[in-house]
């Protein structure tokens, strides 16, 4: 006969497994969906608010008699193939986007109207069926907690939050695949379903088919902790596909061309004079900056499948430095690249994020080579900032400038697909270096060399270019555009406002919501508004943190985990500092919280990049910890007198779906302006907070 006390430790443990069940197939859902469905690589934040959405109207049904639990499953077996359907058709062709200020790899041109059409009912689509996935999640967790003290049920939430964390992050740190993904996550979840034979039967029998339907499909795709990754032979206009390990390889990275591992030695031009023209203007391309300077040392920033590395070789530099954040890409570099550049003795790998890189080295080069670094991704489910963009601000320029030995100088190539992006780059080099730098338009593509501190004179540079196939370009005089800083990173966004395309995320969002929340929270147990606002508050602050931890510590992958798991920590010891306080005053923390908040928005995480590693991470602690232990203490208090605490849950995951349509205020405000927004609506979270007693 089951005691009390065990069945308490049992509901404990089962809630700590939902938990991590929870947050383990949040982080899945967001990566394999953008992954597959290539338009959720640049709006991953809006699987998460389907996500927070569902969780927070399943934990406003933690309450009814009917169980939920049953759905996943089969909901899971038709989600599964949906998306993989829409890969399949959408794949390799251009995304449907409606036209903007913000320019994306590869996206449509349909007419304005129909773009929006398309694009909204995609987006209309998944929400759906990702929010009612987390619909079932919701309730599941929100049952377990019922009946449990708010606070000791709250910690438990969190300790399963953080293992669903670690769990999937080390899953992508070994390249796993999804169906290994889907089947760990779908074996934990069978324990809620044992209770009858026929129905865990049933389960397992749809769980085998999704994993086999994954397996299936996978092919000869490849899974980095960043990308889906896809290699084929090399096909190049005018070259017939040959022998790919004479000639080379192209890599997509989440369904986009990526890069090309080209065979551009002498010896292949010699041996193959009828590819000589196409191969000419790839190596052209390579060669270039080299026509500036003959270093003895450099540094390559994105050295990718190695075709920089392969070019300084071509010249005789006597040291390479190669940093490249993608650790399979490295090595399949190293296994494909026909040049077989990695294997040489003058190149040293960093496998790190560049803008880490140059803050950690105290080396100088005599010119530093920032390659191909346009990614396909986000830098993380809960952000608009992409994984390069940092790579392309004013502070980050300026840090490679103090990386430069006496006379040297920066090469940065960029495929300009838009003038406004050629404009920034070119105004942010004249920014940091004083001059505007050289703008070489390599004959016959799209593709431009910056050259920014050169002694070379424009009538040299003209007479190289005669020489080289290139065109010098005039510095654009046109109006100016706002250059990328670490506040407003965003080098693809033509100017400060929000484009059309997030006007339409915003649309589907307010009306899902508007809806769900008719449907979940009715006249009785109704929204607590409270709550509501502490989850959109929150939000906003942890993406804001999330976002400078990633630009103080590097954009990796494991950055990014260990920054959300500090998160989740700081939100755990304040739950335990409020769980031991007998009483604790509300308008007291809101005041701290609220300097916090204002000491942070004055004072950036950037101050802290020229600091040692332990200041810098003592003062980040200090700068990022303190709002976010102030705003935790206060919904911990609030939670400890809650008479409900699945509505509580409820309207707390409806403010943090509200707050990520609000962290869009970004892309015209900058990130800092997420505190001023998050501290807003701290302070009305306070004017209209119950009396607690």
């Amino acid at each position: 006969m089951m005691t009390p006390s065990t069945s308490a430790r049992r509901q404990y443990f089962e809630l700590f497994l939902a938990s991590l069940i929870g947050l383990y197939f949040e982080l899945l859902i967001v990566r394999w969906l953008a992954a597959e469905v290539r338009i959720f690589s640049y709006f991953k934040n809006f699987t998460m608010m389907a996500a927070f959405m569902g969780l927070g109207v399943g934990f406003a049904f933690a309450r009814r008699t009917r169980d939920y639990r049953d759905w996943f499953v089969p909901l899971l077996l038709l989600y599964v193939p949906v998306v993989l359907i829409v890969s399949q058709q959408t794949g390799l062709r251009p995304i449907i986007v409606p036209e903007g200020t913000e320019y994306i790899w590869r996206a449509s041109d349909l007419p304005v109207v129909a773009s929006v059409i398309v694009f909204a009912l995609i987006l209309l689509l998944f929400f759906i069926l990702t929010m009612l996935l987390f619909v079932v999640l919701g309730q599941l967790t929100g049952k377990l907690m019922l009946g449990r003290p708010p606070l000791s049920a709250y910690v438990v939430n969190l300790l399963g939050s953080l293992a669903g964390i670690w769990l999937f992050s080390g899953l992508s740190y070994l390249s796993t695949s999804p169906w290994l993904w889907f089947g760990l996550g779908l074996v934990l979840l069978l324990y809620f379903l044992r209770d009858s034979v026929r129905r865990l039967t049933v389960n397992a029998a749809a769980a085998v088919v999704i994993v086999g339907v994954l397996a299936l499909s996978q092919g000869a795709t490849l899974w980095s902790p960043y990308y889906r990754i896809n290699v084929f032979p090399l096909r190049l206009a005018g070259v017939p596909v040959s022998d790919p390990v004479q000639s080379g390889y192209e890599l997509y990275a989440n369904q986009v061309a990526h890069e090309d591992a080209v065979n551009l030695s002498d010896a292949q031009l010699a041996a193959h004079p009828e590819y000589a023209d196409i191969l000419g203007v790839y190596r052209n391309l390579y060669n270039l900056p080299y026509a500036f300077k003959e270093p003895q040392k450099i540094l390559i920033v994105g050295s990718g499948l190695g075709n920089d590395i392969a070019a300084a070789l071509r010249h005789d530099v006597q040291q390479v430095d190669a940093v490249e954040i993608d650790p399979m890409i490295h090595q399949l570099g190293l296994q494909l690249h026909p040049e077989r550049p990695y294997a040489s003795p003058s190149v040293h790998v960093i496998i790190d994020d560049a803008r880490s890189y140059l803050e950690k080295t105290t080396q100088t080069y005599d010119m530093i080579v920032f390659g191909i670094l346009d990614s396909q991704t986000l830098l993380s489910g809960m952000s608009s900032v992409r994984l390069d963009n940092f790579v392309y601000t004013i502070e980050s320029l300026q840090q490679a400038r103090d990386r430069l030995a006496p006379g040297g100088l920066i090469a940065l190539t960029f495929n300009v697909e838009r003038p406004f992006i050629k404009q920034r780059i070119s105004q942010i080099l004249t920014e940091v270096f004083g001059v505007p730098p050289y703008q070489l338009l390599v004959n016959r593509t799209r593709w431009n060399l910056f050259v920014a501190g050169s002694t070379l004179s424009p009538d040299q540079v003209q007479a190289l270019c005669v020489q080289k196939g290139c065109t010098m370009e005039a510095v654009d005089s046109g109006a100016p555009v706002p250059v990328a800083t670490d506040d407003w990173p965003y080098l693809y966004l033509e100017r400060r406002d929000v484009p059309i395309s997030y006007w339409v995320v915003l649309l589907v969002v307010v009306i899902i919501a508007w809806r769900s929340w008719r449907v979940a929270f009715t006249a009785e147990r109704g929204l607590d508004w409270h709550f509501f606002l502490l989850g959109a508050a929150f939000l906003l602050i942890e993406f804001k943190i999330i976002t400078e931890l990633a630009l103080l510590f590097g954009s990796t992958w494991i950055v990014n985990s260990i920054a959300v798991s500090a998160v989740l920590v700081m939100v755990l010891l304040a739950n335990l500092v409020v769980a031991r306080l007998q009483r604790v005053n509300l308008n007291s923390l809101y005041i701290l919280l609220v300097i916090t908040l204002v000491l942070g928005w004055l004072t950036p995480l950037r101050i802290l990049l020229p600091l040692g590693g332990l200041e810098r991470l003592l003062g980040a602690v200090l700068l990022t910890g303190l709002p976010l232990f102030f705003a935790s203490m206060i919904f911990s208090a609030s939670l400890k007198r809650a008479p409900d605490v699945t509505r509580v849950f409820g309207s707390n995951f409806f403010g943090s779906a509200v707050g990520g349509v609000l962290e869009y205020a970004s892309l015209a405000l900058g990130i800092s302006a997420l505190y001023v927004i998050g501290a807003v609506l701290y302070i009305v979270s306070w004017i209209v907070r119950p009396r607690l007693r």
